[in-house]
């Protein structure tokens, strides 16, 4: 079965941005404390940031049934971590006037 969406996850993304945040100040430290090609291939680095896959699998459903009743599934999991979010809603709608 597929998913209906694959997106970015939210927790990788967040991962990723400490990790850039980290490698930022380390360069900054770095700056004329190392041999310059080394100080240069830091920066170089930074630059070439790759892309973040669509790792979180999105699979959803609504729907309200003839007699009344609401339905919302979704469900969001990461294949690279373990971040997960479900929500569900049940319920009778009142259809009488």
């Amino acid at each position: 079965m597929s998913a209906d969406n694959w997106a970015i996850c939210p927790r990788c993304k967040l991962e990723e941005q400490r990790r850039y945040d980290l490698q930022l100040r380390e360069v900054a430290t770095a700056y004329g404390r190392l041999p310059a090609e080394e100080y240069e291939s830091m920066r170089e680095a930074l630059r070439n940031r790759p892309e973040l896959a669509t790792t979180l699998r999105e699979d959803y459903e609504s729907f309200i049934t003839e007699g009344g009743r609401f339905y919302i599934s979704y469900t969001g999991a990461c294949q690279a971590c373990a971040f997960r979010h479900v929500f569900k809603v049940d319920e009778q709608l009142m259809v009488e006037p």
